[in-house]
């Protein structure tokens, strides 16, 4: 089976590339930038923010597109370059017959939401659905090689014996390891899609003070974490932003992180049977 992941350079595309490389498929790494994948991967260019030659998708069985641009400040701009190179996946998948296509979106994304990702997901997720996509939300991910938050959070606890806690820690993350995630994908492309919208995390949130907490005792590290307000670190982050200093945390994550779906839908499984283990630090 031929299997096409785009942002395969990512955090949840390239554990997807090495999953469906361990099963024996054929697989077609999707990025704008030159990534080796090691033998038995095929790597192929798509870039949100250009027409591409999106021929390579001849062929394929099921497309997963993780790709997303978090470089654009304004929701005008991330909806011109997300949703723009989004629908033009989405019709080129469709020319070339790909049976299978799966939206990689984010609990980010829901009626209400604020933030810049959030809502550019949600208009994402319209464009794929309209399209007969599956689209998948997942919780903060976890585990394997801990990039995005969760990679913030251990070189921070790494490298500094005070860490700065936004808040009281008291704000609550859905969380879903890789392994488990990726999982669930693999199920989804062996069953086959139907549109709809489905959620992947465990269903019970983790205060954030826990999570600093379980993973500076899981890193070994004794650690004093201190409360910062949320107003003043965002304060903080835009001014940096308009200054055009880019640090690795954005005002729009935080903005994420402070307004998050109150209830999330669960039961939208698609038919998929889920399985998401607890947060372990």
């Amino acid at each position: 089976m031929r299997v096409a992941v785009t942002g395969a350079s990512g955090y949840i595309g390239r554990a997807l590339v090495s999953l469906f490389r361990l099963k024996g498929d054929d697989v077609l790494a999707l990025t704008r930038r030159d990534v080796s994948f090691g033998d038995g991967v095929e790597r192929g260019y798509f870039d949100l923010r250009k027409e591409s030659d999106l021929s390579c998708l001849k062929g394929v069985h099921s497309l997963i597109h993780c790709a997303y641009d978090f470089s654009p400040l304004t929701l005008s701009e991330s909806i011109k370059i997300n949703c723009g190179g989004t629908e033009r996946l989405m019709e080129a998948a469709k020319g070339f017959g790909v049976g299978n296509v799966i939206f990689i979106s984010s609990m980010a994304a829901f009626e209400g939401c604020i933030s810049v990702y959030g809502m550019t997901k949600l208009r994402c997720e319209e464009i794929a659905l309209s399209y007969g996509a599956l689209c998948l939300r997942p919780g903060t991910v976890w585990g394997g090689e801990n990039q995005g938050l969760f990679g913030s959070i251990l070189k921070l606890i790494d490298r500094f014996p005070i860490v700065p806690m936004i808040g009281f820690g008291k704000e609550h993350l859905y969380l879903v390891h890789v392994e488990d995630l990726c999982g669930v994908i693999g199920e989804i492309v062996e069953r086959g899609v139907r549109p709809a919208v489905m959620y992947a995390a465990h269903e019970r949130p983790v205060p954030f003070g826990d999570i600093l907490k379980k993973a500076a005792k899981r890193a070994g590290k004794r650690r004093i974490f201190v409360p910062v307000p949320s107003g003043l670190l965002l304060f903080a982050l835009r001014a940096f932003e308009r200054a055009g200093i880019r640090l690795p945390v954005r005002s729009d994550s935080l903005v994420s992180f402070l307004n998050t779906n109150p209830s999330p839908d669960f039961s939208t499984g698609a038919g998929i049977e889920k399985a998401f283990r607890p947060f372990e630090g």
